[in-house]
């Protein structure tokens, strides 16, 4: 049996550059400030969970119809426009994959990860669910210790800075709260001001 990270390798604060850059990335976000903060929520899960040294190498970034998290030339995870909207994260657990027993072709002569897809309304599922980032930071461990991470290509970097300059320091509980303009407080759990 393989060993499960038993926990998140750190703590992330939800807010930020990186947090701004999901919720004003398409209107219907910005216009749905549960989806909004279940997305949030989703890449902080996805920083959260990346193991080092992945978190200090992978890059994230906003483009026209995708917001991702790479390292070298492989997504980690992904909220894209296409089909509706879709949340995708690579994992090892092949009952996940988008095509179940199915890996993804880029990753056949390494070690077979694939990608888990869901439509945007189950980030909240996603993000409650352990045994997917469990699978997930598996799978991120894997790409680092494959050539494919360190294959990286400027068009895919496109857009995107590396992961630790986005971070800031978490605030201390009850120090602020994180507003949208005209549409209040980013619903659910705790909320934090954007600097």
């Amino acid at each position: 049996m393989e060993e499960q990270p038993p926990n998140p390798y750190r703590s992330i604060a939800p807010f930020g550059q990186w947090a701004e850059w999901i919720v004003f990335w398409r209107r219907r976000i910005r216009d749905n400030p549960e989806l909004a903060n279940e997305l949030v929520r989703f890449y902080q899960l996805a920083f959260e969970w990346l193991p080092e040294p992945a978190f200090s190498k992978a890059w994230f970034g906003a483009h026209s119809n995708c917001i991702s998290l790479t390292l070298g030339n492989m997504w980690l995870a992904c909220i894209g426009s296409w089909r509706g909207g879709e949340l995708e994260l690579l994992v090892d657990d092949p009952a996940l994959w988008r095509e179940p027993g199915v890996p993804l072709p880029s990753m056949e002569r390494y070690v077979p990860l694939g990608l888990a897809v869901w439509p945007w309304q189950r980030a909240g599922f996603v993000n409650r669910k352990l045994s997917i980032w469990r699978s997930y930071a598996r799978a991120a461990e894997k790409i680092w210790a494959a050539p494919i991470s360190r294959n990286e290509i400027s068009t895919v970097l496109q857009n995107k800075r590396r992961l630790p300059t986005l971070m800031v320091p978490t605030p201390a509980p009850g120090e602020a709260t994180l507003l949208l303009p005209h549409r209040g407080r980013l619903g659910g759990g705790p909320s934090y001001a954007l600097p």
